[in-house]
């Protein structure tokens, strides 16, 4: 038999955040292992979410003027994509292959394909993550999540090495939509068989 075998908990460091993916798998999010630095980033993540959209509503509904302007029209705009980007932030996609290791093979092929600046490490059968410079102080994050026939795809961008930027999250989204796409492709078809 070639198949990978299903680790129920694994828990992989690789100079990045700690990723728990049985729990992962089972929410369709990128689950990580809790410590200060992490509680501390969710809590300014929301605290600024939801924080701008009080101050909004407070600026255009209890106002004397009668009128939006274009600034308070901005604000609202920005509030909508933290809050939608926040959500979509940590979601996997989900794809359906094939076998384990046709799954990782395909998606190798796509990985090595689209990022090929990339290097992408596997320290277990059910993982796959890389990094790469994105800006000043920035970094994009590929994290592939191998679950048996399903492939989950997330691409998550931070900041000052391991703070998350949330401001990324719906076009992170599309990213990983666009590479699942990719991987649905590139997965061999069965048209030998009979």
């Amino acid at each position: 038999m070639d198949e990978c075998p299903r680790l129920e908990f694994i828990i992989i460091l690789t100079h990045m955040r700690q990723i728990i993916v049985d729990k992962s798998i089972q929410r369709k999010r990128i689950v990580y292992k809790s410590n200060t630095s992490l509680i501390f980033d969710y809590f300014m993540m929301y605290f600024l979410a939801w924080i701008l959209p009080i101050i909004s509503v407070k600026v255009i509904f209890f106002s004397a003027r009668q009128k939006f302007s274009l600034l308070e029209l901005l604000f609202v705009l920005i509030d909508l994509w933290l809050i939608i980007s926040l959500y979509f932030m940590n979601k996997l996609v989900v794809s359906k292959g094939k076998t384990p290791n046709e799954n990782r093979d395909a998606i190798m092929l796509v990985l090595e394909d689209q990022y090929p600046d990339i290097v992408f490490t596997s320290g277990n059968p059910n993982l796959i993550r890389g990094k790469k410079k994105v800006g000043y102080l920035r970094e994009q994050i590929i994290n592939i999540i191998l679950d048996e026939s399903n492939v989950c795809i997330n691409i998550l961008n931070t900041y000052r090495g391991e703070g998350f930027s949330f401001f990324h999250g719906l076009i992170n989204y599309f990213k990983s939509k666009n590479l699942a796409r990719n991987f649905r492709l590139a997965m061999p078809t069965n048209n030998n068989l009979t």
